[in-house]
């Protein structure tokens, strides 16, 4: 990550060496002036925030979040003449997102030209309550793809939806390692037919919870239940909990967008073919059905990603970011789609740092993931 220019990406772990065993010394190998201004400035931001207790981390172990700020703060260490950033700083929490544009605008940076790419800077600075100076330049629009399929269009449509179980946590512990529980102890219901907003800073363990609720983790303590009654996740996964990545190159494997959508699974459910024709209409996918997802653009395969999420009917499903990437035409459909499910008796976990877009819901229930446990 030297030399004239420096870009990150939507996917932070793209933009993460590879070189170094730890955070530390990721941040070492980038560090082109250690005496700097610059570097002072960067380090004394990641001091602030608390970064520095992960310096004995892989870099590849961080949540995305934490590994969105590891790659800005690396490009911003190397002291390019410019550094893109495209759709990275949605990804942070506000408590480090805040003081990092502030730290943009320092004079200590001005060496380096920073332009950000991002459909939702207007919550962050676009709108003026943090200054961008002449080297410092936000860029909002489109998501780059053509106008014949970069819309989703909502319709409401009756097919049959099956309702969800109330889903409850009772006493759930996991942890990745012995002794540093990332989930602890937790007990929470959530009701079927209602949307929650997730939250917690970066590295709290949000992605994680969703993961267990889907069952691709096996808790290490307690039980997940519906309705009241004990359900192994971990042994069925995915079976009642939806659960659509942060990163769609987590989640897309087919050699096409049809065959991404027409799943085993999925192609065994009654009134499948009016299922498959309504998400592919939603999603503005007619035109891409035979192209590869990673020939497409990155607001492309977020998007293929929610559909391929949708295709298998879940009685629960967890959208992690599903705004990353999606202008504000796009991203009032996704509400109203989130909506409708709920309407049809579906349970809605979302995962997001947009606040303009938890705004859009009148009634959703906020949850904040603190030390292991939820909190209302």
């Amino acid at each position: 990550m030297n030399g004239s220019g420096i870009f990150v990406g939507e996917i932070p772990s793209n933009y993460v060496s590879g070189l170094a065993t730890t955070v530390k010394d990721e941040i070492l190998l980038h560090d082109k002036y250690p005496a700097g201004e610059a570097s002072q400035a960067i380090k004394q931001l990641l001091s602030d925030i608390g970064f520095g207790q992960h310096d004995d981390k892989n870099p590849f172990e961080l949540s995305g979040g934490e590994q969105a700020m590891l790659a800005i703060a690396c490009g911003l260490l190397a002291v390019p003449e410019k550094l893109s950033i495209d759709t990275t700083l949605e990804q942070l929490h506000r408590k480090w997102r805040d003081p990092l544009i502030r730290l943009f605008n320092e004079q200590a940076l001005e060496k380096t030209d920073i332009l950000i790419a991002d459909n939702r800077v207007g919550e962050y600075g676009g709108s003026g309550h943090l200054p961008f100076t002449d080297h410092f330049q936000p860029q909002s629009g489109g998501d780059g793809v053509g106008p014949g399929f970069r819309d989703l269009h909502f319709a409401y449509r009756q097919l049959g939806w099956k309702p969800a179980r109330k889903l409850s946590l009772n006493h759930i512990s996991f942890s990745y390692t012995r002794n540093r529980p990332v989930i602890k102890d937790c007990s929470f219901s959530f009701q079927a037919g209602h949307i929650y907003h997730l939250t917690g800073e970066n590295g709290a363990g949000k992605s994680t919870l969703a993961k267990v609720l889907s069952g691709l983790y096996k808790p290490s303590s307690g039980e997940l239940l519906l309705d009241g009654l004990k359900e192994d996740f971990y042994r069925y996964p995915g079976n009642v909990l939806g659960y659509n990545f942060q990163s769609p190159d987590d989640q897309l494997f087919s050699a096409s967008v049809r065959k991404e959508l027409m799943q085993a699974r999925a192609v065994k459910r009654p009134g499948f073919a009016a299922l498959f024709d309504y998400i592919v209409e939603l999603f503005g996918l007619q035109d891409l059905l035979d192209q590869h997802p990673a020939d497409l653009p990155f607001t492309m395969r977020k998007r293929i990603s929610i559909a391929s999420t949708l295709i298998n009917e879940r009685e629960w499903y967890v959208f992690d970011e599903p705004t990353l990437g999606q202008d504000d035409l796009n991203t009032i459909a996704l509400r109203d789609l989130m909506l409708y499910l709920a309407q049809q008796g579906k349970g809605i976990i979302l995962i997001c740092h947009s606040e303009d877009f938890i705004r859009k819901f009148d009634n959703i229930v906020r949850l904040t993931l603190i030390h292991g446990n939820l909190v209302i």
